[in-house]
């Protein structure tokens, strides 16, 4: 999935999840969604041409695409600053996995321990991941004009 409709895929969530959270100034709110998008990102630093150090470590798609560190840096970021920090921070990670489970790529959701890929029928840069991005800013538009 490319980064931009994980992007998009990431305030959806974000939108869906904010109701647990109870904002009251629009600075929480925008650091809220500033929080996704670092979740959001933060999986495809094993990539290549994002960081070549990160990707010495860790394979693309691998390790960092699994469930094990949104839920290691989520418990990291409860236990020094909250549950507004961490609710955010899974929600951005958790969507970019989904995302990408969604691909023919897939991911091992269970790596290193499980091998087994969970995979999709959705081809990366494809006709239809241009609907799925466009569907997802429509849904995000509908949501802000209604419910703002």
């Amino acid at each position: 999935m490319l980064a931009r409709t994980h992007f998009v895929f990431g305030i959806l969530f974000g939108i869906i999840f904010l109701r647990l959270l109870e904002f009251t100034s629009l600075s929480e709110h925008i650091s809220y969604f500033v929080i996704i998008l670092l979740g959001v990102i933060i999986p495809d630093f094993d990539h290549p041409k994002i960081s070549k150090f990160v990707s010495l470590f860790f394979s693309h798609r691998g390790f960092l695409h699994s469930i094990f560190p949104p839920l290691i840096f989520g418990w990291v970021l409860f236990h020094f600053f909250g549950y507004s920090y961490a609710l955010p921070f899974f929600v951005g990670y958790t969507s970019h996995l989904i995302g990408d489970m969604l691909t023919v790529q897939g991911i091992k959701l269970f790596n290193p321990f499980f091998k087994f890929r969970i995979r999709g029928l959705l081809i990366t840069g494809s006709y239809a991941e241009k609907i799925i991005f466009y569907v997802i800013i429509f849904l995000i538009l509908v949501r802000l004009y209604f419910f703002v």
